[in-house]
């Protein structure tokens, strides 16, 4: 017999907490904040120039509506509890965190597939120019 933890469509803690933590940071920042963090998830490493490039280059949705991401975004993500620095301007999501914000990028309407497409595209085209 299956216990109803090991269920599929049981949750596990990690996933609670990481849900927990990002509908915090939602409530604390308001959505142009948790959309920005969004698009904070795709690169496994983050820095501060990273997301100002982000933040510069990913201000409408799909449908071109503005997102309307204040800069200060950068520096809330950072400094709040879906971040973590692990060097000198150098901070990682948690896994859990990390994966359960990039579903929320697949699920929403105003981004989806395309959205990682482009993220992508532009994190591939920021490792390439920065090799020179």
């Amino acid at each position: 017999m299956i216990s109803p933890s090991a269920s599929p469509t049981a949750v596990s803690p990690r996933l609670r907490a990481a849900r927990r933590r990002v509908a915090a940071f939602r409530q604390k920042f308001g959505d142009s904040h948790l959309y920005f963090s969004y698009h904070a998830a795709f690169p496994l490493a983050l820095t501060p120039e990273l997301l100002y490039k982000l933040w510069a280059n990913f201000q409408t949705d799909q449908a071109g509506l503005a997102l309307d991401i204040p800069w200060i975004a950068v520096a809330d993500l950072l400094l709040s509890g879906l971040c973590r620095e692990v060097g000198h301007e150098l901070y990682e999501m948690d896994t859990t965190v990390r994966r359960e914000l990039l579903n929320q990028l697949q699920k929403e309407q105003r981004f989806g597939s395309p959205r990682i497409q482009q993220l992508a595209e532009f994190i591939l085209a920021d490792i390439r120019s920065a090799n020179g």
